[in-house]
């Protein structure tokens, strides 16, 4: 007696040690491929919005102050300022009078001395970590436009950097008020630190 025949398409596949160890490098070499693939494109896609969002990374840009800030950060002692007061006061016939007064009130507000080793303990708000003379230069248009006190010391983490500390701060009003001050000039990004 014979059984009838069943024909319904199927069929049995049998794969030795060989051919699944072929199959499993196909399958790996096609993953690294999409892997690579995708890896390149996202790293094309990063690197041009990057270089479109560096300029707007700094928090504030200092245009018209820049130079009156920096002529107060290499001032020299007291004693010398007079004698620079003077020459100041006998351009005037050459550069237009509504720009002088400007930078006068703001180099009274800015302390001396900006830029310190250890500054006194308390509490600080960190404004931004950049070079010195940018650090320099944005606490003196903090400290003009804000009232507010701060120093420039060296960041702990790298030598080539510096830190823009507004403070001390003693209560959780002042540190309010400073994040307050900060956050209308842009500087959205402030962080507590302990001295």
């Amino acid at each position: 007696m014979t059984m009838p025949a069943r024909d319904e398409g199927e069929f049995e596949l049998i794969l030795g040690n060989r051919q699944i160890i072929l199959v499993f490098f196909i399958l790996v070499l096609l993953l690294g491929l999409f892997f690579a693939i995708g890896f390149l494109v996202g790293r094309s896609i990063a690197s041009k919005p990057s270089a479109q969002q560096q300029p707007v990374q700094v928090p504030i840009s200092v245009d018209a102050t820049k130079s009156a800030a920096r002529e107060v950060v290499s001032a020299p002692p007291a004693a010398e300022k007079q004698p620079e007061a003077k020459t100041e006061q006998a351009a005037p016939p050459e550069e237009p009078a509504a720009k002088q007064p400007e930078p006068a009130p703001k180099q009274a507000a800015v302390p001396g001395k900006l830029f310190v080793e250890q500054p006194p303990s308390g509490t600080y708000l960190q404004a931004a970590a950049t070079q010195r003379a940018d650090a320099e230069t944005m606490l003196s248009y903090l400290i003009s436009k804000t009232g507010l006190t701060g120093y420039v010391t060296p960041s702990p983490k790298s030598p080539e950097l510096c830190r823009v500390l507004i403070g001390p701060l003693s209560s959780n009003e002042q540190i309010a008020d400073a994040r307050a001050k900060l956050n209308a000039l842009g500087v959205t990004n402030a962080i507590l630190v302990k001295y």
